[in-house]
This record gives C-alpha cells, sequence and structure tokens, in this order.
C-alpha cells in the first residue's frame, strides 16, 4: 500500500510498545542488532511495558512489506534507523548508504516528530545533504557494551522529549475545546461502557470536531450502536486529555 493512502486510511494516534528499526538485513550487520540495539531497546519501560525491536524482515504477517513499513513507522513508540556507510561507489569512490534504510528515514520524518527518529551511524563520511541537518548520532560498534549504554541513553532522551511534547499537545487541545466538545466527552466518559460511547445526533457536530482532533476514533470493531448511530472510543491521547480535563475539574 503507497504511504500516503495508508496514512490518510488507517493512521491513528495510539504508540505500540516497540521501536521500528530500519538497517540492512545483510548478515554482515546482524550481531549489531542482536548484541546492541535489541539489548538497548529492551531495557527500556514506557508506561510498565518493556519496549521491543520491531524489524520488517522478522514479521510474521502476510501484509506486504510496504504496509508493515509504514504501519511500524507511524505506530511504534520511536523509529531507530542506522544510516551507515555501506560501501563506496565504483565509479566516483563516494560512500553510499542503504536506499531501503533512507526510504523509511523519509517516510518516518514525514509523519513523526522529529524527536521520535533517531539515526546513527559509526562512519565519519560526508553526510546526505538532505538530512545533514538533522541530528543524529556517532556509534562505535567494535565496543558493543558501551555501544548499548550510549544507544540506550539516546533512546531514554528520546522518550522523555516525546512525553514534554505529547503532554504539551494534550494540554493545548485540551484549552481549545468548547462547551460543546466538553459536554460530549463529559457525558461519554459517564456512561462509557469498556471504553466505549455512542453517538447521539444532537452531538453530531461535538463529535466530528473531537475524531478530528484525535480524542475518539471509530470503534472498528463495532462501528454502529443498535440506533445504527457511530460508535466511537476514546484513543490513548483521548483518554490523556480527559484525564487532564478531570483533574482541573473542567469534566
Amino acid at each position: 500500500m503507497h504511504p500516503n493512502v495508508y496514512l490518510k486510511t488507517f493512521w491513528n494516534a495510539e504508540r505500540r510498545p516497540t521501536v521500528f528499526v530500519a538497517m540492512s538485513f545483510s548478515p554482515t550487520y546482524e550481531s549489531r542488532f542482536k548484541n546492541v540495539f535489541a539489548p538497548a531497546i529492551s531495557s527500556i519501560s514506557v508506561n510498565d511495558e518493556w519496549l521491543k525491536p520491531v524489524r520488517v524482515d522478522e514479521s510474521k504477517s502476510g501484509d506486504s512489506i510496504l504496509t508493515e513499513i509504514v504501519d511500524g513507522i507511524c505506530h511504534s513508540a520511536l523509529v531507530l534507523a542506522d544510516v551507515s556507510t555501506m560501501g563506496r561507489d565504483s565509479k566516483n569512490g563516494n560512500p553510499y548508504r542503504n536506499g531501503n534504510v533512507m526510504y523509511e528515514v523519509g517516510i518516518a520524518l514525514a509523519c513523526r516528530q522529529p524527536s521520535e527518529v533517531l539515526m546513527i551511524r559509526d562512519d565519519k563520511d560526508p553526510f546526505l545533504f538532505d538530512v545533514s541537518s538533522i541530528p543524529h548520532m556517532m556509534i562505535d560498534f567494535t565496543d558493543e557494551e558501551s555501544a548499548v549504554i550510549q544507544l540506550q541513553s539516546s533512546l531514554q532522551a528520546r522518550i522523555e522529549e516525546t512525553n514534554i511534547i505529547r503532554d504539551a499537545r494534550i494540554k493545548k487541545i485540551a484549552s481549545q475545546l468548547g462547551p460543546a466538545e466538553l459536554r460530549v466527552l463529559r457525558l461519554t466518559k459517564e456512561q462509557m461502557v469498556d471504553g466505549r460511547g455512542s453517538l447521539t445526533t444532537n452531538d453530531t457536530a461535538a463529535y466530528s470536531r473531537l475524531v478530528e482532533l484525535g480524542v475518539f476514533s471509530l470503534n472498528l470493531m463495532e462501528p454502529f450502536t443498535a440506533t445504527d448511530n457511530p460508535n466511537y472510543v476514546f484513543t490513548e491521547f483521548g483518554i490523556a486529555v480527559s484525564e487532564i480535563l478531570f483533574r482541573a475539574r473542567v469534566l
């Protein structure tokens, strides 16, 4: 599936306890995944869940690889990309990097916050002009123990920065809600069963705005109620918005 189609159709605000790893699948690079990437990622806990590294070559699903790439990039907690030099051009001698990885970096930078994308490399070759201004880090993979510590520290810092940005976004959305949206949130929170709340005709505009803001999403498992109205659920982001409003005694 084309990334643009996926983003418009299936993307939502939920985040899985995973880190999408974009790297070469050549056996030459397998040791850095097993001995550096995986241990560093697995040592981090987010919301009481340990993160897991995800690579598309390890997928067991039947989806197309492009769909799995975009899905992983969109819904993982972070994106980790190894953009190290792969070799030298036989014609001009210039260094080149993995084209597939750079493609995935492009998708990640288009749909994720800069703090949610970490690029790493082990070379001192001139970096690509298009991404040279984007922060990235150098890692010496010959010292695996130090590399794990360095990568774990950087990933943890990215998680904390992402949480700060997320908290700021939550507060911003909460402050922008009008009386109609607040009334829907209050009533829906009171009437929810297993996180589900149904739409009433008078609340159509308010629900539509809350869906647009990412507070609600359509319940795909049960899209309509018994009265044939759309059936919505709070997103993870929406739960955070309602909780901050509840603590502020707005709901």
